[in-house]
């Protein structure tokens, strides 16, 4: 080699840099790469869900006294919907047979028509004059067929829904006039009944367990009895102090209480005026829920009810609408009903004290097994039957039953929220919730389906085979691997 040689720069190999290019690209660092994609999107997302789970939680908590009335009157909407849409229904047909009878008069002379029909018998065409004189079957039947409007029998759609103003308003007024009449009826009742206990009768039993209580320390020292009874005296006292206080601020809240009220009725108002399509998921979940949950909470009531008239207890029919209520506060409002009886039974002087105790204690043994067998049992099979409550995007997806610790969650967050109102609404948003994670999830799946078939398919064969895919237990490492 020369040394002009020796000072030229080496020549590069391509071949060979190919090669060891390839060569660096060994499996693990595929393999690493194809997990990585999915990894970092999958982190991203749970990093997106939280920020936007916890701005939620803050937005709610800064405007709960404006979201709650749009909330709620969402949710009725939702419940009301159908029955609004029943009554526009019935209201449009009797206004075109109406329509039709003052424009033709076919509804005025049906027996006249029947009577010419088959009394009059069919000329025959060759008779001179015999077409001049009579009517045949074939112009009867074209006249009766032309004399009714074709919207009169149409199948009813939801593009139907709100297309007469005036059958809406009407069917809107006429609906939330029989749910006005209803809670006012049951207001009524409620009333009746609470006028009708004789407040004496409780007031002579808390005294006999006064006394009763005192008895049991007769062995003390009189300093202690005394203690003791100023203790009873002083409870009495707080709990009067406790109902007059909490009455205050009730009427103190009475202005904004009127105010949500009023919102709530106009929120109410114009999402039944402007009707939604009744086949959107959100209205389907709410209505799905609460008529689920109504016919529970019914059962549940009708079952109290038979199980404190048989311990004779007062106030039964209040005591039952009260858990009919209660019971839509989902794992929470049984509970609560189990106190509400317990006062009424424990301070009944026309009992005994051993005999008090002992329908005590079988009201809240049999709420109790009442409840295990309602919710726990036909709620929970009732609720898990269902794909709506579930998420389930279309018919061929499969979604699981909400976990129940996931339901109780859900009622305690949204209690902390807002209250009550967060514990009613915590259920359908957390199957709206699944819903939405359940469509971004048959989404990807049907863009992984498409992207390993590039020709054109039906529409109706990706959904399967995204359905299929996002239900099987490989479909994770199928996505990385595309």
């Amino acid at each position: 080699m020369n040394p002009e040689q020796r000072l030229m720069p080496p020549v590069p190999n391509i071949g060979l840099a190919k090669s060891l290019e390839a060569m660096s690209e060994s499996e693990p660092l595929r393999s690493f790469a194809a997990a990585a994609n999915p990894l970092l999107a999958k982190a991203t997302m749970c990093s997106t869900c939280i920020i936007g789970f916890w701005a939620s939680v803050k937005l709610m908590e800064q405007f709960g006294d404006t979201l709650k009335p749009l909330v709620l009157a969402v949710m009725l909407a939702g419940c009301l919907e159908k029955a609004v849409e029943l009554c526009e229904f019935c209201l449009n047909r009797l206004g075109s047979l109406l329509w039709c009878a003052l424009q033709c008069r076919c509804s005025v002379q049906p027996c006249y028509r029947i009577f010419r029909k088959f009394q009059r018998p069919v000329s025959n065409p060759t008779t001179p004059g015999g077409l001049d004189h009579y009517t045949t079957l074939e112009a009867l039947q074209r006249e009766e067929e032309t004399c009714i409007p074709e919207d009169a029998f149409a199948p009813w759609t939801d593009e139907s829904a709100g297309a007469y103003f005036l059958a809406r308003l009407i069917s809107i007024a006429a609906v939330l006039t029989l749910v006005g009449l209803f809670l006012l009826q049951v207001s009524a009742s409620l009333i009746a009944s609470v006028n009708a206990l004789d407040i004496h009768v409780y007031k002579k039993g808390y005294q006999e367990i006064e006394a009763k209580v005192l008895q049991g320390f007769d062995s003390a020292s009189p300093k202690v009895k005394d203690n003791l009874s100023r203790q009873l005296e002083s409870l009495q006292q707080h709990l009067s102090s406790i109902a007059v206080t909490e009455l205050n601020a009730v009427l103190a809240g009475t202005t904004s209480f009127f105010v949500q009220i009023v919102m709530f009725m106009l929120y109410a108002f114009m999402w039944l005026l402007s009707p939604v399509r009744s086949g959107e998921h959100i209205f389907q979940i709410v209505r799905t829920y609460f008529m689920y949950k109504a016919f529970c909470n019914a059962l549940f009531a009708v079952c109290v009810w038979c199980l404190l008239t048989f311990i004779r207890c007062d106030l039964v029919i209040v005591i039952s609408i009260l858990c009919f209520f209660l019971g839509f506060i989902p794992e929470v409002g049984a509970f609560i009903s189990l106190a509400v009886p317990l006062p009424l039974l424990v301070l009944d002087s026309r009992q005994s004290i051993e005999m008090r105790a002992t329908n005590a204690l079988t009201a809240v043994v049999g709420m109790l097994a009442i409840k295990f067998v309602v919710s726990n049992g036909i709620e929970s099979f009732v609720m898990a039957r269902s794909p709506v409550l579930a998420g389930q995007v279309d018919e061929h997806s499969k979604s699981q039953e909400t976990h129940p610790v996931l339901i109780l969650f859900a009622v305690v967050l949204s209690g902390n929220i807002w209250g009550v109102t967060g514990m009613l609404i915590s259920v359908p948003m957390l199957s709206l919730a699944r819903f939405v994670l359940n469509l971004e999830t048959t989404k990807e799946a049907v863009r992984a389906v498409q992207i390993i078939s590039p020709r054109r398919l039906p529409q109706n064969y990706i959904s399967e085979m995204a359905t299929s895919a996002r239900n099987s237990k490989t479909f994770s490492r199928e996505s990385s691997n595309v």
